[in-house]
């Protein structure tokens, strides 16, 4: 599938009723008429992903900015405009949108009252320009109307945003009348020659340069990050800090995988960042895990032996508890407050960081490195082979890491890859959940080993019953193991690297 290539053209009714409404309230938003281009370039993006027919256009609009060549535009700029696109929904989510995190104040503060000015530009629609009249002063904007479009009556959000970032609105109903004075003809919407079209990247190409390609992968796996850490913060839920750990791990191993396309000391920095909340949320994971199998364990005996694990269910408890507020502190901390702001500007500035060019002196492709990149990270899991199935518990451990890291390379490069994806990631999946119940078994005869209760009849009984689990996972291993390493998914394997 080729990207969606848009003429600047395309966009040119949405930016001229934007910057209509700029120049209309200029009183009430005070922003520079410098910032005009900047909004009209937000309005052509956002009408291109439309056109596009992406799914969540202020998204893929968002990425259009951060994609397409703008000669002369400043990172900052461009990150302005970006969120002032990817704001085109009833929530902002400032603390989710990488565009956004690292701006400065000033900069935020502009890029939502273009994200306003832009929604009511939309909402008004193809409304001709007699239909209404808007003005705006230092105290009050207007608009005054024969009648609202269900677009704009229906949607709060839209008043409700310009009345957050620009100042008091009010949506007056009845006739329209003329201004008395003839108003001056509509200034043009000023972008540079230079910006001829539009590249909206719905999907990683085999064709595109790796380096900004997996930018674009990079920043949607962040911004899942980014609002799993909300949802932590706010929610006792084991599976949310389950997905944020995920999200945490996915971004290490991705950085690695791609670690050659950009300066090797850079990527060591941000995946040390992650390493360090990953052990924090480990923690608090880890806990939760045992606390889910144990409960599920204790449901399973006689009620009259239930009562021999309460001492062990109290110490996990409030161990976990201990265990939650040290991650919350950390995600409270400078460092990892200036970790998420260097990561989200390295992610939205195109070029940065990016390794010197190969020997052809040409950017290198996605398709002339993932086939490798896949293939290693293979490799490197059959190389387990002579020894995975002789039963070392460190063994089946590094080869679970291994594991972990062929399916994040996959899934990283999906969108490349295509439909045989899940064909490739259901037998990983199986041998990972294989691997990582007999792991877990290992993790609590550690973990009960630093309670200090290996002693206590309640623990001993449970890690019985984890040894019996591992006995049953051990049967099943060879034939999870064979559905990875075997003949068919290594020709499954060989067909998505020659279609590359």
């Amino acid at each position: 599938m080729l990207l969606p290539v848009i003429t600047l053209d395309a966009g040119r009714a949405l930016a001229e009723r934007a910057l209509g409404l700029f120049d209309a309230t200029l009183d009430a938003h005070g922003l520079a008429s410098t910032l005009r281009p900047s909004l009209a370039l937000a309005a052509v993006c956002y009408a291109a992903a439309r056109q596009a027919g992406a799914a969540h256009p202020e998204r893929a609009g968002r990425d259009a900015v951060l994609a397409t060549p703008l000669e002369g535009l400043a990172p900052e700029q461009r990150c302005v405009v970006a969120s002032a696109v990817a704001f085109q929904r009833a929530q902002p989510h400032r603390r989710r949108e990488p565009a956004f995190l690292w701006l400065p104040t000033s900069a935020q503060t502009t890029a939502l009252r273009l994200s306003a000015l832009l929604m009511l530009a939309d909402r008004l629609g193809a409304l001709p320009a007699t239909a209404f009249h808007l003005t705006g002063t230092a105290k009050v904007t207007t608009l005054r109307m024969s009648h609202a479009p269900v677009e704009l009556a229906t949607d709060g959000a839209v008043i409700e945003r310009w009345r957050k970032t620009i100042g008091p609105f009010q949506l007056d109903i009845g006739p329209v009348v003329a201004p008395e004075s003839t108003p001056e003809p509509p200034r043009t919407w000023e972008l540079p020659s230079s910006w001829g079209t539009v590249t909206v990247p719905l999907a990683l190409q085999a064709t595109d340069p790796l380096a900004e390609g997996v930018r674009r992968v990079l920043r949607q796996q962040f911004e899942r990050l980014l609002a799993r850490e909300a949802t932590v913060r706010n929610d006792e839920a084991i599976e949310e800090v389950h997905q944020l750990r995920v999200a945490t791990r996915r971004l290490r191993a991705s950085l690695q995988v791609v670690a050659s396309a950009f300066d090797p000391a850079l990527i060591r920095r941000f995946r040390r960042g992650l390493r360090r909340i990953a052990a924090d949320l480990g923690a608090v994971r880890d806990r939760d895990v045992f606390l889910d199998h144990l409960h599920h364990y204790q449901a399973t005996l006689p009620t009259a032996t239930q009562d021999q694990l309460k001492r062990l269910l109290k110490v996990v408890t409030q161990d976990r508890a201990a265990a939650r507020q040290h991650m919350l502190t950390s995600l409270d901390q400078a460092r990892y407050v200036r970790f998420k702001h260097a990561f989200a500007a390295f992610l939205t500035t195109p070029g940065a960081g990016v390794a010197a060019l190969p020997a052809s002196g040409l950017p290198l492709r996605v398709r002339d490195a993932v086939g490798s990149l896949l293939w290693q990270r293979y490799e490197a899991l059959r190389a387990f082979e002579p020894i995975l199935l002789a039963g070392e518990e460190e063994v089946q451990h590094q080869a679970r890491i291994a594991g972990k890291h062929l399916r994040y390379t996959i899934e990283c490069f999906a969108e490349v890859i295509g439909e045989p994806t899940e064909r490739l990631l259901a037998p990983l999946a199986t041998l990972q959940e294989t691997l990582g119940t007999l792991q877990d078994e290992v993790t609590a005869r550690a973990y009960l080993a630093t309670l200090h209760l290996t002693d206590d009849p309640g623990a001993q009984a449970y890690l019985a019953h984890r040894k019996a689990e591992s006995v049953t996972q051990l049967a099943v291993l060879p034939d999870h193991w064979a559905q990875v390493i075997g003949a068919n998914y290594r020709s499954r394997f060989l067909v998505v690297l020659a279609a590359l």
